[in-house]
């Protein structure tokens, strides 16, 4: 409709703005296309120690998002088991988190903890995540569940 014919039509104009980072789909940091981590692989953080981009071919969807895969031998390894490949809250960044702030992550920047991984948004805050790693993760936990109401990760299946 032409915006100038809406009076004479007694309509509304609603105008929505997409934000800068998408809404948190049931915990997950995914992009305004419902891709997880950016279309990084999450089992290569594990088996290569590296942040490296998944195939969009390869794919799997997993609680309403689409995360890539590197491999069909990494896809197979994260569908059999999940819990063991997917980041700790959810993908956010966890020195945000800690501060109660829910921001998105930068996929390179990640370190493993305990077999747990971990992504933050910039170094200096992954440097300072780690300078008291285990009180950082209590913070970090009791803010996810001030987020998303369940402790650890979302339920994963």
């Amino acid at each position: 409709m032409n915006p100038t014919a809406i009076p004479k039509a007694k309509g509304m104009v609603v105008l929505a703005e997409k934000s800068a980072t998408s809404v948190p789909k049931a915990g997950m940091n995914v992009d305004a296309n419902g891709i997880f981590l950016n279309g990084y692989d999450p089992v290569a953080y594990f088996t290569l120690h590296k942040a490296i981009k998944g195939n969009p071919s390869i794919k799997s969807n997993f609680r309403g998002a689409i995360i890539h895969f590197t491999s069909a031998a990494n896809k197979a390894a994260f569908d059999k088991n999940s819990s063991r490949y997917y980041p700790q809250y959810g993908g956010f960044c966890a020195n945000h988190l800690r501060k109660g702030e829910l921001v998105a992550s930068d996929p390179t920047i990640f370190f493993t903890y305990k077999g747990k991984l971990f992504l933050c948004a910039d170094a200096s805050g992954a440097k300072e995540f780690r300078s008291n790693m285990d009180q950082n993760i209590r913070s970090a936990d009791e803010e996810w569940v001030t987020h998303f109401g369940f402790h650890g990760n979302p339920p994963l299946r």
